[in-house]
């Protein structure tokens, strides 16, 4: 015999059992209606997501309009800053001497071409040279070819480009070298290259007492922020539209599995008939 309190558990579980009101077999009407609003709440989430991608879309053309009109003035703002200082380069000439010194080395450098040509028509017959100039300019088209790669790529580029054209100089020096005719060419160059360097800073030094060019520079600067801000807007839009895309993606999806799941039903509905 069954102890007092393990009976009255089991007389509970019983009479609970027998209580609890049977669930409702779900009739067929109730099966389409429930996976009809499926199927509409899914179209209804790609109509929001085509919504989203158009506005998405409308907002970058917009972004875009915006980044050209900054580009255009800070392109204005730099070809007024140069034109003053054009002006300026020649109001100051006669205590810098800039514009002299920068005919200086024109000179030295068109003479020293010159009388280089030779020498880097002989380097055209060398295999380390040709190297690279090939590797120089594969890195040059690299950079160029998509200007919308990542940032980490285009300084890979970039990298890569600067390492080619150092290698480049250093066996064009090193044929210049051993060249006893360049020497006296290089050596004007390089004493023409110091003068500029010394005019051009105290060309600087005029500027920066000038109250109309510090005026402009700080026109230039405050283009250049504005341009750079909104390069920023435009590519955070392109990533918003990127998600919109998926996002209608993703609905598309969405809607193409419950309208099979509903024609699979439909389909079994109709075998029974």
């Amino acid at each position: 015999m069954l102890p007092r309190w393990l009976m009255a558990v089991v007389i509970l579980v019983l009479s609970t059992a027998t209580l609890a009101p049977a669930r409702p077999a779900k009739s067929p009407q109730q099966d389409e209606k429930r996976e009809d609003q499926a199927v509409k709440k899914a179209q209804e989430e790609v109509r929001e997501a085509q919504e989203e991608l158009r506005q998405r879309e409308q907002d970058i053309r917009e972004r875009l309009l915006h980044w050209r009109a900054a580009q255009q003035a800070r392109q204005a703002a730099s070809r007024q800053l140069q034109a003053l200082e054009d002006r300026l380069e020649d109001r100051h000439e006669e205590a810098t001497g800039f514009a002299a010194a920068k005919r200086r080395l024109q000179a030295a450098r068109d003479a020293f071409d010159a009388a280089a040509k030779p020498v880097r028509e002989r380097l055209q017959a060398d295999p380390d040279y040709l190297s690279a100039q090939k590797a120089l300019q594969e890195a040059k088209a690299a950079l160029k070819e998509d200007l919308d790669q990542p940032q980490e790529d285009r300084a890979a580029a970039a990298a890569a480009q600067l390492k080619a054209l150092t290698r480049v100089r250093e066996l064009e020096q090193q044929a210049f070298d051993k060249s006893p005719e360049l020497r006296p060419l290089q050596a004007e160059l390089a004493a023409a290259e110091a003068a500029v360097q010394s005019a051009r800073k105290k060309f600087e030094q005029a500027l920066d007492r000038d109250p109309e060019w510090k005026a402009a520079r700080r026109d230039f600067e405050q283009a250049q922020q504005n341009e750079a801000r909104e390069e920023r807007h435009v590519a955070e839009a392109q990533r918003r539209v990127a998600a919109a895309r998926e996002r209608l993606v993703q609905a598309n999806r969405q809607l193409q599995l419950k309208r099979a799941q509903d024609l699979r039903d439909d389909n079994r509905k109709n075998k029974k008939k």
